[in-house]
């Protein structure tokens, strides 16, 4: 029992050091504000784009393709924003617009692109955790489109955005630009020559270290607000409520081993950081999306030792 809950422990530790590291160098003043949003912009469009083409490129998707996997992966998130949706008209009541979208993109959309990989591999090892690309290679098209659609209907000017608008927030993701590269790639079984492919794993390499420190750079505990109890209930959705029904779900349609630890891992992680650009951007409650990300990324730490520790306990891992 104490050597699963080490194990537990030391497989979210590097992450959570990374962060914590982020939070002491601006603390200290080795990094500022300034340094943050450059070097944020820096991983946005180039690090993680450059990390995401390369394990793609990699990994053979004819040996990883599951489409049971790739339909689980997509109608349990599917399933599960909805109800989230439906289930914040109950709680959120006169704050219906611009709260209503931060609320519900806080409850389900994974911070998949930075903390994914980092701790499946962690767990599982570099070979068992390319499965974990291919649930990402869905899943941030996913996001995109469900986050875009949510702001453009709840957002604080109460204005719907162009479907046109839509389509191209999408299109121009640099992240799913990258992963439809990389797929193309792996399928064609095209090999870039040493020259381009070296760079671009150079790139890639310094993209998870330096996304984690800029993510713990960049939080700030701000006072509370009346919005901060949505913030909590927000938090649990997330943490804990998320990865116990994405969970049952995989266990009665028969997921298990690595697959079932991939899905529950993806499910487990705190709020994407891309939720704060999102509501930005399309007019959502910014105050709630960076608080959010704030609560959900501290607390992972615990909850995410805690989800691992029962894997490995109930015989997952």
């Amino acid at each position: 029992m104490l050597n699963n809950f080490i194990l537990s422990v030391s497989s979210v530790a590097p992450t959570i050091i990374l962060l914590a590291l982020g939070m002491f160098l601006k603390k200290a003043k080795f990094i500022n504000k300034a340094f943050l949003t450059d070097a944020n912009k820096l991983v946005f469009y180039l690090g993680i784009p450059a990390l995401l083409f390369t394990n793609i490129y990699n990994t053979n998707i004819h040996d990883i393709f599951d489409l049971k996997f790739t339909i689980f992966i997509i109608s349990s998130t599917t399933l599960w924003f909805f109800i989230v949706w439906i289930f914040s008209y109950f709680i959120l009541r006169k704050n219906f617009y611009s709260v209503i979208g931060s609320f519900v993109q806080g409850s389900f959309r994974s911070n998949v692109p930075i903390l994914a990989l980092p701790i499946l591999i962690n767990i599982l090892g570099t070979e068992d955790a390319a499965k974990g690309t291919l649930g990402i290679a869905f899943l941030i098209p996913l996001y995109s489109i469900m986050s875009i659609v949510l702001l453009s209907l709840h957002n604080e000017n109460n204005k719907n955005i162009s479907i046109k608008k839509m389509i191209l927030e999408i299109l121009k993701n640099p992240l799913l630009i990258a992963i439809i590269i990389g797929s193309i790639f792996s399928i064609t079984n095209t090999t870039l020559p040493f020259i381009l492919i070296t760079p671009i794993t150079m790139i890639a390499g310094f993209s998870t270290p330096t996304a984690l420190i800029c993510l713990g750079g960049g939080i700030v505990f701000s006072k509370f607000s009346d919005g901060f109890k949505y913030v909590v209930y927000s938090s649990i959705l997330k943490l804990i409520i998320m990865p116990i029904f994405v969970g049952v779900l995989a266990y009665i349609f028969g997921f298990n081993g690595t697959d079932f630890v991939i899905i529950i891992i993806m499910a487990a992680l705190p709020t994407s950081v891309s939720s704060y650009v999102m509501a930005v951007e399309l007019g959502g409650d910014t105050y709630i999306a960076s608080t959010n990300i704030v609560i959900t990324t501290v607390l992972s730490g615990i909850t995410l030792t805690f989800w691992i520790f029962f894997l490995i306990n109930m015989g997952f891992l």
